[in-house]
């Protein structure tokens, strides 16, 4: 199907791309994008544009329309939840080399987010850590009996209220939840909304407090 020039402009301002991003994505040449959303369309040129919107999640329907895929999503929930969400980390850090980060409230927490009980065996979080690089934000370290040294950690001042952590991994980016209902995991498989929060949260681990260690049932901050 043939995609108009209303349909060129409206897709390259969902993706936020510059007539040059687009001439780079879809190896046609600037000239001939400017042409095309003038309306000098070309079968051949069009094809290419297509694939080149399409390999990004934008659908076309109709004479003038537009949209955007929704993005690849998945929930987890209850213990075998836990698990499924924790077995899905491991693959994901197996094919990965980038590292993970997470914001939570305390390590106790994250503990519990990936499968470890109050004083139970943190095996399965060294398991993680030997594979992959796990930073994390705590916005609340008072009173904490536990400390995970597979992990690194910074503290930050954020709204005791906030009501989900965030963990980014790969190109998926999960909320977590623990309510009346136990732990809920809700997964986007989204390059964009990954490497969005992977930016913001790295920008805030910098000017983050370190955490050196445990002592007498307390965090210790630089």
């Amino acid at each position: 199907m043939m995609i108009s020039a209303q349909q060129i402009r409206a897709a390259r301002a969902m993706l936020n791309w510059s007539q040059e991003t687009l001439a780079e994505e879809s190896g046609l040449s600037l000239a001939t994008i400017y042409n095309l959303e003038k309306g000098h369309l070309s079968p051949r040129s069009l094809l290419e544009l297509r694939k080149a919107f399409e390999s990004k999640g934008i659908e076309f329907f109709g004479r003038n329309g537009v949209n955007r895929r929704p993005d690849d999503f998945r929930q987890y929930a209850g213990h075998d939840g836990t698990e499924e969400f924790f077995a899905d980390l491991l693959s994901v850090a197996r094919d990965e080399e980038r590292e993970f980060m997470a914001v939570f409230p305390s390590q106790e927490a994250l503990a519990l987010a990936l499968g470890v009980e109050p004083s139970g065996n943190l095996g399965r979080l060294e398991q993680l850590g030997r594979i992959a690089k796990v930073r994390c934000l705590l916005s609340d370290i008072r009173n904490s009996g536990l400390f995970i040294p597979c992990f690194q950690f910074r503290a930050i001042a954020r709204s005791p209220g906030t009501p989900f952590s965030v963990l980014v991994y790969g190109n998926k980016f999960a909320l977590i939840t623990n309510g009346d209902a136990g732990l809920t995991y809700l997964v986007f498989d989204s390059i964009k909304m990954s490497r969005d929060a992977y930016e913001t949260y790295s920008a805030e681990w910098e000017t983050a407090v370190p955490i050196l260690a445990a002592s007498n049932n307390r965090l210790v901050v630089s």
